[in-house]
């Protein structure tokens, strides 16, 4: 291998504990120079002068190593404009072929190997450092996405088996013929927009509760779109005539249109949302579809 290749004793093993060759454990400086009892200092000097070495040398396996990681890493080169850049090769060049240094110390190592200068080097490792913090960055919102929707995707399945069924599941009209039709209360509190992912626009709410809800259907594997706010329904209450705006309509995966009405547990029993909820129903009976109000109730203005 291309380390037993230099000269030096101290340098080959030095270079050997950093690298955790040989099936051993990478070491740190600190404890490579508590294992040879010299200094942190020499212990970088030995280094140093070891990876020179190996990036100089004219033996068969050093510059098997020189041609190899320049060819993958492109350091001799400029990348291709669709593929990852010279430090983002050597970033995972070092997560391959050296998993147990630190990047930081791996990716300039490497640099130096595939025959580059100390300052291109540390400019690499610099770059390589910056990408490996956007990819954890990245990785973490991955992770708190897909947490979301595996929360959704339980909270969703319990609410639906709640869901009452007016005769036949129908499907959703598409999305293109739905439109908000009441305008939202801005004087409201808790109004505000909130940019959906899934629909990829602004939906307005006039409450948490409701807004909790759209987040809910927007992470939902089960919902294709939803829209606020979409119907006018007519309904009678206290002798005068009125109309209701049903808060959600929902299109699931599988193909149903459910129609959701967001309330506090507190305000559910009330008269008026008890008459609300029964015009919902004789709309939704059979022989009438989201879209087209019931014929027995008069379109509300």
């Amino acid at each position: 291998m291309a380390a037993e290749e230099i000269a030096g004793r101290r340098e080959r093993e030095i270079l050997s504990r950093r690298l955790g060759l040989h099936e051993e454990a990478a070491q740190t400086q600190e404890k490579v120079a508590e294992g040879l009892g010299i200094s942190r200092e020499r212990v970088r000097q030995l280094q140093t002068r070891a990876i020179r070495s190996m990036a100089h040398a004219a033996a068969p396996a050093s510059g098997r190593v020189r041609t190899v990681l320049a060819e993958l890493s492109c350091v001799d080169r400029v990348p291709p404009e669709t593929g990852p850049s010279a430090a983002e090769r050597l970033l995972d060049l070092a997560d391959v072929l050296l998993p147990s240094v630190a990047p930081r110390q791996a990716v300039p190592l490497l640099a130096r190997l595939a025959g580059v200068g100390k300052v291109c080097a540390d400019n690499l490792a610099a770059e390589a450092a910056t990408i490996r913090l956007l990819r954890q960055e990245s990785a973490r919102r991955d992770a708190t996405r897909q947490r979301r929707i595996d929360r959704a995707t339980r909270r969703w399945a319990a609410l639906e088996a709640e869901v009452n069924w007016f005769g036949t599941p129908a499907p959703a009209p598409p999305a293109a013929e739905l439109e908000t039709l009441r305008e939202e209360n801005s004087d409201g509190r808790d109004f505000g927009v909130w940019s959906c992912p899934k629909l990829g626009r602004e939906v307005a709410y006039e409450s948490e509760t409701e807004l909790r809800v759209m987040q809910l259907l927007s992470f939902a594997p089960q919902i294709a779109y939803y829209q606020e706010q979409p119907l006018a329904i007519s309904y009678e209450f206290a002798g005068k005539q009125r109309t209701y705006y049903p808060d959600l309509l929902v299109a699931t995966a599988d193909g149903r249109c459910i129609l959701i009405e967001v309330k506090p547990v507190h305000e559910m029993a009330t008269a008026v949302n008890v008459a609300k909820y029964r015009a919902l129903e004789a709309f939704s009976r059979p022989g009438t579809t989201p879209s087209e109000p019931h014929p027995d109730l008069p379109q509300g203005q």
